[in-house]
């Protein structure tokens, strides 16, 4: 039975920690598969990957997690603060970017890129108005289906609806779909990524 909690703020001392949680939680996720076709190395080479979303995310929007961060959320906000070198340097994402990009093949950053560049798109066409963007949400795998994810979720979801503002995610695994229903989102539409990239799901938790 999962116990109850209040999500907390990530700190960057937790950084690293989340970072690995988040590679095994997509580890086999269609996106991440597309992106880094050797599975092997697959963990370890994307973990500085994610470090970067989640410095990015701390810096231009939320990052919540449980307070023993067996489960991490990354959300944007619907007015993100401008990226300044200096939140750069600071926080760290510079550096980690720079890492990152050399932990990966060329052909790997162009998939990440296509992806990227087509999710966008899509957001700009279901999402128009201002919005909170949940760009990642990672439960650690051994603990799927007890609720982790609701008990992440619900208070941000909770804070949009008291702001007036709608929420927003893609997914590129069908079996989330319902999972995300069941939280409030709706289907908006489905895509697929460009250059053999993988089947996605856009979905809208209405204000």
């Amino acid at each position: 039975m999962l116990k109850s909690y209040k999500p907390e703020t990530l700190q960057l001392t937790q950084v690293d920690k989340a970072a690995t949680l988040l590679a095994k939680a997509f580890s086999n996720d269609p996106a991440m598969a597309y992106a880094v076709s050797d599975e092997a190395s697959r963990v370890s080479r994307l973990i500085p990957f994610f470090k970067v979303s989640l410095l990015y995310g701390m810096v231009c929007g939320t990052v919540q997690a449980t307070p023993d961060v067996q489960g991490v959320a990354i959300w944007f906000s619907p007015h993100p603060k401008k990226l300044a070198l200096a939140d750069s340097l600071k926080s760290g994402l510079l550096a980690q970017g720079l890492k990152s990009v050399f932990r990966l093949k060329m052909r790997e950053i162009q998939r990440f890129v296509t992806m990227e560049i087509y999710t966008q798109e899509m957001r700009r066409r279901f999402a128009p108005e201002p919005h909170w963007y949940l760009q990642i949400l990672g439960i650690d795998p051994t603990l799927h289906g007890r609720g982790h994810a609701r008990a992440l979720l619900q208070p941000m979801l909770d804070k949009a609806t008291s702001e007036g503002y709608a929420c927003y995610l893609e997914t590129m695994k069908e079996t989330n779909v319902a999972i995300y229903q069941k939280l409030g989102f709706r289907l908006a539409g489905k895509g697929i990524v460009p250059k053999g990239g993988p089947d996605v799901w856009f979905m809208v938790a209405d204000a």
